[in-house]
Parts: C-alpha cells; sequence; structure tokens
C-alpha cells in the first residue's frame, strides 16, 4: 500500500477538495478549522476572500506595490496571532479593515524614514500643494475614520463598499436581517459624515456618497502572494519562513506592540525650538516610530549645532508638500484620539495625548505649516481640530479650565468657527459639562456677533400678510448683499449693474401692498442674474399661491406648447391628453401669457433652462382656489375650452420610480434615473446588474433628472469604468478687505479667485459594464445630473444623445428672508476638468435628437427610439 503522505497526486486532490469546501465555509467557520486544526485551506480561504480589499487599502495608502504587499502580509500575520481571541468574528472583514489599515499607516511612516532625505523642507520655498492633496488627503481621511468606526457600523460599510457584497449578500454574512443590515448601514454613513465634518471635511454631495477612493492599480491578490501569506502563518515560526519578508514580520510585530509615540513629539517640539528644520524633525520622529531615535537623534543634533546652515541650502532638498505635512498631522491626531477616545481612557493615557496634541500645536506654528495654512484649506482647519481635541483630553482629566483655554484658542484662531461649530464640538466631543462654566458663558457671549452677522437671525421675522416697509427693504438688501458678495456668474450678465437694480428695486418694495406681492418683486429682481441656482422662495405660507398647478405636464416643441402627460383620470375622462396644443391661457395667447405671468420671475442659466421653467414647470403654476381656463386644439385644428382646477385632485397617478430598469430591442438595457436625491439609483443598478451585463449595450436616461448629490452620479459611473473619474473644476470668491485696498486704493476693487482643478475619484466597484454605453439628455438634465454628464463626456465612455442640458450647477448659499421667506445664491462656478465651460451653456450631445409634435402625438420616445437604433448601427451584428 502506498502511503498517502508519499504520494503527490493524492496530496493534491486532497488540497483541492479542502480549497472547494472551504470556500463554502464563514468566517467564523473558517476561524474555527484554523485555530484548531492550523488548516492551510481555511486560512487560504480568508486571505482569498478578504484579500482584495486588505490589498487595495493597502495599495491606496503606500502606492508602493513592494510596500503594500508587506503591509497586506503583516495584516494577516497579525490575524494569526490575535485570532484566538477575536470577537465578534461575524464581523472579520472590519477587524482586518482595521488592521490593514493601522498597519499600512506604520508602512508609511517606515517608508518616510528610508527615504527621508526626499521629505526635507526648505525654508526658502515652499511646495504647491497642487490637486493631489484633496484625492490623498481625502482617501486617508476617509480611511481612517472608518477604521474607528464601532465594529457594527464598520462591518456593512466595509462589506458593502470595499468587499462589493450586495445588501442581501452583507446581511448573510453578517447574520443580520435585511432590514438590521439597512438601518445600521445607514447609521454608520450619518456616523461618518459626522466624523469627517468634525475635521473640518465639509461634504459636498459628491464626497458624502464616495465614501471610498481607491487606486487604479487592480486589487486582486496575486496567487503567489495568496499562497506565500498562508503557508508563512500556518509555519511554526513564520519570522523565519523564506515566505514572507522580514519587512512584513517587523510590521506585523509593530502592529502588536502599539508603541506610544507620546516621547517622540516631546523631542520634536524640543528640537524645532532647538532651531532643527522642518524636515529634520519630521524625519527624526518617524525614524523613532521605527525603533531607531536613539540611533538618529544624537547626530542630526549634532549636525544642528556644528552647520545650522546646511539645511537652508536653497534647491539642496526637496520641500515637505502640504500634502505630507496634513498627513502627519492627521495621523498622530489618530494616535492620540485612540487614547483620549476610549470609553474609560486611563489618566497615563489622557497625559499621553495631550503630549503628542501639544507637540503638533507646536509643529503647525512652525513658519512653513503656516504658509500652507495660508494657502491650503485643509491645513487651516488642522489647528483647530488640534484645539478642540486637546479640550475633550482635558475634560476626560477633569481639567475643566484647560479645556475651556483650548476652546478659547478655537475661536481665537481665525479660521471661521461660529459659536455653532463650537457647540456642535461640545456634543460631539462629549463636554456638556463645560457648558454650566462661566468661562464657557462668557466665551459663547464674546463671539455671538460672529453667529448673528452671517446667520441674519434679525431678519428671520414671522409670516404675515402685509410685512412693514423696514422688513421688506431689510430683506432686499440682505439678498442684495449676499449676491453681491458671493455670487459667481456676473460675467454671464455683464450689462447688469447690480448696485443700480437695488435703488430701482426699492421704490417697487415700498409701493408693493402684500407679502406676496412683495415676494413677486424680489422674484423678478433674482430672474436678472439669469442663473438656475440663485432664487428667491416665497414663506411656506404663500406657496399655494404661487405653486398650485394642474396634474399635467406642458412643454414648448416645434415651437407649440403641448400637453405631454396626464396624471389623473378625471382630467383624462373630460378629455384632457397628451398631443393636445395649448392657444390660449385665460383669454391670452399661450406665449404672450407666458411671457407676462411667468418668464420674468423664472431664474435661468439658458435659453432652454428658460423654456422648461416658462413652458413646463410654471406655465400652468397659480393660485389654488383659481382654475385655469384653457383653450386646446386638436390634431384637425378643432379647438376646445376647458377649465382645469389647480388643487383637490384625489385621482392623481403614481409617478415613475426613482430609477428603473429594463430591457429593450435588440437586447439594449435601459437605466433610468430620475434623481440623484438619494442611493434608489445605485439599489437598482446593483440589484439588476446580472441582467444589465447580459446586455449588448446600455442607455442611461438622465432627461428627468433634476439633480441631488453628485456622488451618486459618479456611482453610477464607477460601474461603467475601471479608471479615475475626472470631476469637474471648481472655483469661487475670494474676499479680503485690507488686500482690496492695498490692490486698488481706497475704493477697492477686483475679485480674487480660489481655483481648484478637477479632481480624480476612483469607485473600485468589483463589477464592470464595459459594453458600449450612451447618455440621454434633454433641458431638464440639471445641477447634479449635468456632473454626472460632465464626468461621463469628458471620459469619453460613449455618447450623448437627446437635447443640450439645462446648463446649471454650482454650490448655493442659502439664507432666510423677513416672512418666512428664502433664498439661495449660486457661490461655485463649475466647469469641465479642462476649464471648459457648460454653466450658461448647457452640455451639449453628440447626437442632437429633438421630440416632434408628430411623435408625442403617435406616443412615440423620439429620443430613446434614436438611441436604440444608433447603438444597434454601432453592432453590424444586430
Amino acid at each position: 500500500m502506498i502511503s498517502n503522505q508519499a504520494n503527490p497526486a493524492l496530496r493534491y486532490i486532497r488540497k483541492v477538495a479542502a480549497t472547494e469546501h472551504a470556500r463554502t465555509l464563514s468566517d467564523q467557520e473558517l476561524l474555527d478549522r484554523f485555530i484548531s486544526q492550523r488548516e492551510e485551506a481555511a486560512f487560504a480561504a480568508l486571505v482569498r476572500r478578504h484579500g482584495p480589499m486588505v490589498l487595495r487599502l493597502c495599495r491606496a495608502t503606500l502606492h508602493n506595490e513592494h510596500d503594500a504587499e508587506d503591509a497586506f502580509q503583516a495584516t494577516f500575520l497579525v490575524l494569526n496571532r490575535k485570532a484566538t481571541s477575536l470577537r465578534p468574528r461575524d464581523s472579520l472583514s472590519g477587524w482586518l479593515f482595521s488592521v490593514a489599515h493601522r498597519t499600512a499607516q506604520k508602512a508609511k511612516v517606515a517608508a518616510a524614514r528610508r527615504h527621508a532625505h526626499e521629505m526635507r523642507a526648505v525654508s526658502a520655498r515652499v511646495a504647491d500643494p497642487g490637486t493631489e492633496l484633496t484625492l490623498q488627503e481625502a482617501r486617508e481621511i476617509l480611511h481612517r475614520e472608518l477604521a474607528r468606526l464601532p465594529v457594527k457600523f464598520q462591518a456593512p460599510l466595509v462589506l458593502c463598499y470595499l468587499e462589493g457584497l450586495t445588501r442581501d449578500e452583507a446581511a448573510r454574512q453578517l447574520g443580520w436581517s435585511p432590514t438590521l443590515l439597512k438601518g445600521r448601514l445607514e447609521q454608520a454613513r450619518k456616523r461618518l459624515r459626522e466624523r469627517l465634518a468634525s475635521l473640518g471635511l465639509a461634504l459636498s454631495g459628491a464626497l458624502a456618497a464616495t465614501l471610498f477612493q481607491e487606486t487604479t492599480i487592480s486589487a486582486a491578490v496575486p496567487a503567489t502572494l495568496l499562497s506565500s501569506t498562508a503557508k508563512a502563518v500556518v509555519a511554526s515560526e513564520f519570522a523565519m519562513s523564506p515566505a514572507v519578508s522580514a519587512q512584513a514580520v517587523a510590521l506585523a510585530e509593530g502592529v502588536l506592540k502599539a508603541k506610544s509615540l507620546s516621547k517622540l513629539l516631546i523631542a520634536m517640539t524640543v528640537l524645532l525650538l532647538a532651531g532643527v528644520g522642518l524636515g529634520a524633525a519630521v524625519r527624526m520622529t518617524r525614524a523613532a516610530a521605527d525603533g531607531e531615535v536613539e540611533k538618529e537623534a544624537a547626530p542630526v543634533a549634532d549636525s544642528v549645532h556644528k552647520d545650522s546652515s546646511s539645511a537652508q541650502t536653497p534647491g539642496a532638498q526637496k520641500p515637505m508638500t502640504a500634502m505630507e505635512a496634513n498627513n502627519y498631522v492627521q495621523q498622530l491626531r489618530n494616535e492620540a484620539s485612540d487614547l483620549w477616545e476610549q470609553k474609560e481612557p486611563s489618566t497615563k493615557d489622557l497625559e499621553k495625548a495631550i503630549k503628542i496634541l501639544e507637540g503638533l500645536v507646536t509643529f503647525l506654528e512652525e513658519p512653513q505649516i503656516v504658509d500652507f495654512a495660508n494657502g491650503v484649506s485643509w491645513m487651516r482647519s488642522r489647528k483647530s481640530n488640534v484645539y478642540a481635541d486637546l479640550a475633550a483630553a482635558h475634560v476626560r482629566l477633569g481639567h475643566k479650565k484647560a479645556a475651556l483655554d483650548y476652546l478659547r484658542k478655537l475661536m481665537e484662531d481665525g479660521d471661521g468657527t461660529t459659536v455653532k461649530m463650537l457647540n456642535w464640538w461640545v456634543d460631539v466631543n462629549k463636554m456638556a459639562v463645560l457648558r454650566e462654566e462661566q468661562g464657557f458663558k462668557d466665551l459663547v457671549k464674546k463671539y455671538e456677533w460672529e453667529d448673528r452677522l452671517w446667520s441674519g437671525a434679525a431678519f428671520q421675522t414671522p409670516y404675515k400678510e402685509n410685512l412693514s416697509d423696514d422688513e421688506k427693504i431689510a430683506g432686499l438688501s440682505l439678498f442684495w448683499s449676499r449676491v453681491k458678495d458671493n455670487f459667481v456668474h456676473f460675467d454671464h450678465v455683464p450689462d447688469l449693474d447690480w448696485d443700480k437694480l437695488y435703488l430701482a428695486t426699492l421704490p417697487r418694495v415700498r409701493e408693493t401692498k402684500s407679502t406676496l406681492e412683495y415676494y413677486q418683486v424680489l422674484m423678478e429682481m433674482c430672474a436678472q442674474l439669469k442663473d438656475g441656482h440663485t432664487n428667491v422662495y416665497p414663506p411656506k405660507e404663500l406657496q399655494h399661491e404661487v405653486y398650485a398647478r394642474p396634474p399635467v405636464r406642458t412643454a414648448l416643441i416645434e415651437d407649440k406648447v403641448l400637453i405631454v402627460e396626464v396624471r389623473s383620470a378625471s382630467l383624462r375622462e373630460k378629455g384632457i391628453r397628451p398631443g393636445l396644443e395649448i392657444v390660449k391661457i385665460d383669454g391670452l395667447p399661450t406665449r404672450e401669457y407666458a411671457e407676462k405671468r411667468v418668464a420674468p420671475y423664472a431664474c435661468s442659466s439658458t435659453k432652454q433652462d428658460l423654456q422648461v421653467r416658462t413652458f413646463t414647470y410654471g406655465l400652468l403654476s397659480g393660485a389654488k382656489d383659481k382654475p385655469v381656463e384653457l383653450e386646446l386644439s386638436d390634431e384637425k385644428g378643432e379647438k376646445v375650452t376647458k377649465t382645469l382646477a389647480r388643487s383637490g385632485y384625489t385621482d392623481v397617478d403614481k409617478g415613475p420610480p426613482q430609477a428603473e430598469f429594463k430591457v429593450l430591442r435588440g437586447n439594449v438595457g435601459y437605466l433610468a434615473v430620475r434623481e440623484f436625491e438619494n442611493d434608489a439609483c445605485l439599489k437598482c443598478m446593483e440589484d439588476n446588474f446580472d441582467k444589465i451585463a447580459s446586455t449588448d449595450a446600455l442607455i442611461v436616461d438622465v432627461r428627468d433628472n433634476g439633480g441631488g448629490s453628485s456622488g451618486f452620479g459618479y456611482e453610477i459611473l464607477a460601474y461603467l469604468t475601471d479608471k479615475h473619474i475626472k470631476l469637474s473644476a471648481q472655483a469661487q470668491r475670494v474676499y479680503r478687505s485690507a488686500d482690496q485696498v492695498w490692490r486698488e486704493g481706497e475704493q477697492g476693487g477686483g475679485v480674487v479667485w480660489d481655483r481648484q482643478p478637477g479632481t480624480d475619484w476612483y469607485f473600485d466597484k468589483k463589477k464592470l459594464y464595459s459594453k458600449p454605453v450612451v447618455v440621454l439628455t434633454s433641458a431638464r438634465t440639471f445641477s447634479a445630473a449635468e456632473d454626472f454628464c460632465v464626468a461621463f463626456d469628458y471620459m469619453k465612455r460613449g455618447k450623448i444623445i437627446g437635447e443640450p442640458t439645462g446648463g446649471s450647477t454650482g454650490q448655493p448659499l442659502g439664507f432666510a428672508l423677513p416672512g418666512g421667506g428664502s433664498a439661495r445664491v449660486c457661490a461655485k462656478h463649475d466647469s469641465y476638468p479642462d476649464g471648459k465651460e457648460f454653466v450658461g451653456i448647457g452640455i451639449q450631445p453628440q447626437v442632437l435628437i429633438r421630440p416632434t409634435i408628430a411623435d408625442v402625438r403617435a406616443d412615440k420616445d423620439t429620443v430613446l427610439e434614436g438611441a436604440i437604433d444608433h447603438l444597434l448601427k454601432a453592432s453590424p451584428d444586430k
């Protein structure tokens, strides 16, 4: 009989069988088998299952393949050591993410030490932070804050966003119900959003949805790396195994020991105060983090005394970038918060955290860092962040006076922190005990003026039928000043004299006899700015007097105004149907009625946007109790008059879903995305991806998408490419009072712009649709939907088909007006990544197709049919 051990074929068959069986087991079952039997197949299955996520994170942090693989192996070596004590095992993915994040950060420190000569700063010049700061900073902050979430929130985010599982798959792996997973996923997003806000990262729609941005390097784990990792772990002495690098072993040991950094920060502070250059101090502390401070500190200190000018030679050293300084601060803040944010931190841990943070304050006061902060918004927030952390740590030590001192510095720092934000910090960092202190009350009182200055609380008077003249003039003045200081599109209205218009509007405001008339005057004034993201809205008590309309949709098609949709059964019974032309409204010819009653109040950026707002959104709007009389003409020219109520309908059809997918002729997939307000579009894409993948081409229809959060749109695009997604370039106005005088004399003048180039973002969906794609647009494609179209157009993934978009996006600045109304002003200018303009123009389709009257009356979707024909013509076999 032949021994099993001597039979390679039999051993191979058993190994394959064990591997296949391992794939069907849960994480807990695999861990149990590994712990009890040291089964290589079980551990290999865990590496195979979670390795891609770990490797992606390591690559995104380190940007070096060898370093990333070392960190990858170290992560699983730590799992080997901690497997027996790991709880709860059903959240292994989240635990591995945290360990991988910490390991990659330690590897980053080690790499910085090895290449210290590239990190020294030259005080004579400062590196341009460029666009990399935004991308790298956002990625590292997101990863770090995810690693700090409680397991119950961390696990669903890691499974759904990093490991690419569907919600149902994630729920099964965690042993949760789908409802529980959905709830915790939403809570996790909320917590992560709050954590990011606490760090000065104000989330746009785009960033809130794009939780994890990864590198373009493939995340597949090489077979040799997977095998060597599993073999090294199973070996009794992995430190001696040739299958794992010495660097990986050192990293694993470093993570397990979790060395304190407090003494190193003290050393850095002493060195900085002694005149050691910033780069040298950073290099020393990073080298010390790898256990070599004794070896490097003395030589560096000696060299400073021998020749303090050597680090100042222009061109001799590469300057430290703002990104590197910023990341360094955030990394050490993370080390400190791990100490002071514990549920029951010890006095020793709190004192260590305070030493770290105090060292960071010294670091942030270095001239080079101050220069960074003056030019980069990310760095401006860092000292405030550290002050808030210091206050929180002192509260936990019972040092109320010290905590208040740091809150005072937080307010004095001048980075725009308001009393509202101060109170937010107190709530988030659990410092409520300070509210009863007189020092805190005095601090709030001292800075309340800043909140009053920008909140406009005094203008927020209650609604009444006719506001006083003083309230009306105050509201007009507030709107005028907010526009004057923040509006970014005055170049679109070069002939508009905003101050002159203000003066001309003053008497009109005084003449109004009601709050409704007053708001109509403001809306008319606002319309002169010709911008779709700058608007005035009447109080809620008046909206039924302005926005009520019957459940029909109208549109201007081939120079005629048609009914294109009827959403009420009772109206259909009255003979109201698509295809009827509206000849007159309340006795006036339709075009004349629109020009007099609707267009003057429409805030629009383009001709096509104005047409939509005039002939679709606003044409039949008015007071809810006042019916609208329509003279209609059918296909034969026969006319009939119908009176339509603007309210009171109980049979309004349910609207179409926010997103839906179906397969059309020629095996062409059709994904309609009607808004980006929530993740319904992502869920639709995710739930239907297998069906989408089986189609021969895909149409993404955003013709009825009025916007929402841009990030949802970018995540849809992530299914269509394995490359970076280039986002729009941005610009906003910057105002510095003294600079105005120095530049233009006592009268001031000129506009200074803060311009940010387009940012690269990457989503690793693990699911890729690589077949032909087209996007359908119309003038109703607006705001975030246009951000989506810009990114799609710029990535050259396919054609845009249909009509030009509305031509308006940006970040509005909102504020309240007297009587309960409100307004917003577009404060951010967007363009294509290469600077090409589309606001005020519209995104132009490569294939122009417009609806026709004949097709509306035949219930034919001209644009959709044209898109299908375009795709089928591009596929000869179809």
